[in-house]
């Protein structure tokens, strides 16, 4: 499994389900989305044996709960996810397609495909459902900081650098931190480097750690294979 699929495995799994007990089907979501966050738990490195069969067990769970509940959206979402940690990434866009069709009103269905898309190499497109997801949650930090990497992507440096400068401001750390890591990737490919370094020191600073991240990391990735320097 490669570093960037290990670090959104993490990623993926650490966002839960935040639903209010509901119909039968929404428990089955929450339930199943919380095993697979303790299965991904420690997965940032690698997924061991363990792991792995945890996975396949959660997977097999989602077939039948799929054939129970047909038109839920958040397991089609966390079947994807699971595809996520397993390391199979055009099926989980696959399953993240379904989700938005059967509830285009779900962000976390939009915010999974788009930044399935984005790793898949399809940044304007992860970059709409992730827009979209936005504009369902406006005030989430962590949706709006994905975006933000999808912009990235997309080579969209004006749009990362104003969104992230409002992102540094965030409560949440990890957020900032993110963000200021972000806004350093946009700042390099304007080739304004002295700035990209001011903010790559700030993410260090505030505890920026790749592999726990909120983002897709496709563009950390980048730079990564680029430069060896966070």
């Amino acid at each position: 499994m490669s570093k960037l699929v290990r670090s959104l495995a993490f990623v993926l799994a650490w966002c839960h389900l935040s639903m209010a007990q509901g119909s039968e089907c929404e428990q089955l979501a929450a339930e199943l989305d919380l095993r697979h966050a303790r299965a991904t738990a420690e997965a940032a490195l690698a997924l061991d044996p363990a792991q792995v069969q945890a996975l396949t067990a959660i997977e097999t769970e989602l077939f039948a709960a799929l054939k129970q509940c047909p038109h839920s959206a958040e397991l089609y979402v966390l079947m994807g996810e699971v595809q996520v940690s397993l390391g199979q990434i055009p099926l989980a866009s696959l399953y993240g397609r379904k989700a938005v069709a059967l509830n285009p009103q779900s962000w976390r269905a939009q915010q999974f495909l788009g930044s399935v898309l984005a790793m898949l190499g399809e940044a304007e497109a992860g970059t709409a459902h992730l827009e979209r997801a936005v504009s369902i949650v406006p005030d989430n930090d962590r949706v709006r900081l994905n975006l933000a990497s999808a912009l990235v992507a997309a080579k969209r440096y004006d749009e990362v650098i104003e969104l992230c400068s409002r992102l540094i401001e965030s409560p949440e750390l990890a957020v900032a931190a993110g963000a200021h890591h972000l806004r350093g990737r946009a700042y390099l490919g304007q080739a304004r480097v002295s700035e990209a370094n001011r903010d790559f020191r700030a993410a260090r600073e505030l505890g920026w750690d790749p592999t726990r991240s909120l983002i897709d990391l496709s563009d950390w990735q980048s730079h990564l294979d680029e430069t060896g320097d966070p």
